[in-house]
C-alpha cells in the first residue's frame, strides 16, 4: 500500500513539473513573439487540455 501511495505521488508530481514546464514553454514562446495576451491564453488553455488526457485505468480501476 505505501509503495502505491509513493508510485501514485511520484506520478503526479512529474505530472504537475512537466505541466508547469509546457506551460512556461507556451508563455516565453509567445512573449518572444509579442503575442497578445488572448492567443496567448488560448496556447495555454491548449497545453492544458492536451496535458490533461488521461490513459485508460485497468478492470479494477487502479
Amino acid at each position: 500500500m505505501v509503495h502505491n501511495q509513493a508510485t501514485n505521488f511520484r506520478n503526479l508530481a512529474a505530472q504537475f513539473v512537466l505541466g508547469s514546464i509546457a506551460l512556461a514553454l507556451v508563455t516565453l514562446a509567445c512573449f518572444g513573439l509579442h503575442v497578445d495576451l488572448t492567443p496567448t491564453a488560448f496556447a495555454c488553455l491548449i497545453a492544458i487540455v492536451g496535458k490533461s488526457h488521461h490513459p485508460k485505468r485497468d478492470e479494477h480501476g487502479e
